[in-house]
């Protein structure tokens, strides 16, 4: 049996060789890596939902380098601090499976899970991490049961606030990385002429009590351009930076930058 739920009845899933199928004969096939699509053509805002390929391809290289590896670390740490024995832990918006699992190897036993949106991404989740089960899914319309799930990482993915309070225990965990405000100014000093500093806020969730609030903060020295431009497609400056952003970065060597994360550590 599977901890995943049909998208469609909601379901229990059971997991087969080459597909996931519930009881009212719904059926969903198993890629090639494993994991399986359960989002349905309603919860679609386009053809290929999520970060694209290059997106995707480039936060595994930037990763794959170790230049988050203290984040990583920590997210690992403070999850085995607030997580039951054989918890049912979720990356939500789990990306390539880089923080899924350094959190699973902390765990005791783990029942893992992650779901994004992005195809590209979890299909690398599940590549990389053979224990779990991965689903391509919107973190808004979550394929779990209410009340099932022990722990819950987001790493820069949106607080689905409402999704998550429904999955959780009560009793669960839920951790939440944002930037803080100075985080990647080296970047946007790069970028922008006027570089703008992120706000930071403390927000107040229904149902959630906030029991602690970690600032991480570390140096890096990116060493080249490609492995600055990875961190450039991997960012949402991708997306919103004046013309001729890509050629500065493919003219600058090196870069060193501070990563500033909060990890925001909830309870419900």
């Amino acid at each position: 049996m599977s901890a995943f739920i049909c998208p469609i009845c909601k379901a229990p899933l059971t997991k087969e060789d080459r597909l996931y199928r519930c009881e009212n004969g719904h059926s969903f096939d198993r890629a090639k890596s494993g994991y399986v699509n359960l989002l349905t053509p309603d919860k679609m805002n386009s053809k290929t939902p999520g970060d694209g390929k290059e997106m995707v391809a480039s936060r595994k290289a930037f990763l794959d380098k170790g230049y988050y590896a203290p984040l990583r670390e920590k997210l690992a740490e403070t999850a085995r601090s607030v997580a039951p024995a054989s918890p049912l832990y979720l990356d939500a918006g789990c990306g390539t499976g880089y923080y899924t699992k350094a959190v699973a190897d902390a765990l005791e036993n783990p029942h893992i899970l992650g779901v994004d949106i992005s195809k590209h991404a979890v299909n690398l989740s599940a590549k990389s991490e053979k224990r779990g089960e991965f689903a391509v899914a919107s973190v808004y319309d979550l394929p779990l049961a209410d009340e099932s799930a022990d722990l819950i990482t987001n790493v820069f993915s949106p607080m689905a606030h409402d999704e998550y309070f429904r999955v959780m225990k009560k009793g669960a965990h839920l951790i939440y990385v944002v930037p803080a405000s100075s985080h990647l100014m080296g970047l946007k000093a790069l970028l922008y002429e006027n570089p703008y500093l992120n706000k930071e806020e403390d927000v107040v969730y229904d149902g959630f009590t906030q029991i602690d609030k970690i600032k991480l903060e570390f140096d890096m020295t990116l060493r080249s351009s490609e492995d600055i431009l990875s961190l450039f497609t991997m960012t949402p400056y991708f997306w919103r930076s004046p013309k001729g952003a890509e050629e500065k970065i493919k003219n600058t060597s090196a870069l060193r930058d501070r990563a500033e994360f909060c990890v925001l550590v909830f309870e419900k």
